[in-house]
């Protein structure tokens, strides 16, 4: 039943309660999930991304999928790499312990607040095609996932 909100409650995820998803008769709890798909100016499906966790969904699914096409990652090193997430309320970053100190120095000088984590309390799973004919993906390995084909 986390899945919705309790009046002056906060979920397990910290988040506090949203009339939005107070529970109701016939009513679905709100989701975080974003199956996504991108494809390419072809038409071509090139990153394909999923995850669980709650609210840190989005910005682990955005993570990966940033790092796949703008940083130029393999989609094993997009879903292994530390990550980072903002709540909006409260107004703190949580980071994944290892994550990049030079990217945390520059947030920090921007003002903002770094709560370090040992968890990134999301698992994502993904497959990228970075060439025509070239499939890999990759499965959490804070899961303890691993991916499997053919």
């Amino acid at each position: 039943m986390d899945d919705f909100s309790t009046p002056n409650t906060v979920n397990s995820f910290g988040i506090p309660a949203s009339p939005a998803n107070f529970i109701k008769p016939r009513k679905r709890p709100l989701s975080s999930m974003c199956p996504s798909v991108v494809v390419n100016s072809d038409g071509m499906v090139n990153i394909v991304v999923g995850a669980a966790g709650g609210s840190k969904i989005t910005t682990s699914s955005a993570l990966v999928t940033a790092s796949t096409q703008w940083l130029g990652m393999g989609i094993k090193e997009a879903i292994d790499h530390r990550r980072i997430h903002h709540q909006l309320l409260p107004a703190q970053i949580d980071v994944e312990r290892g994550f990049p100190q030079i990217i945390l120095d520059g947030l920090m000088g921007l003002g903002h607040n770094i709560t370090l984590k040992d968890s990134a309390g999301s698992i994502v799973q993904g497959i990228l095609q970075q060439q025509e004919g070239v499939v890999t993906a990759n499965s959490d390995f804070r899961k303890h996932g691993l991916p499997d084909g053919y």
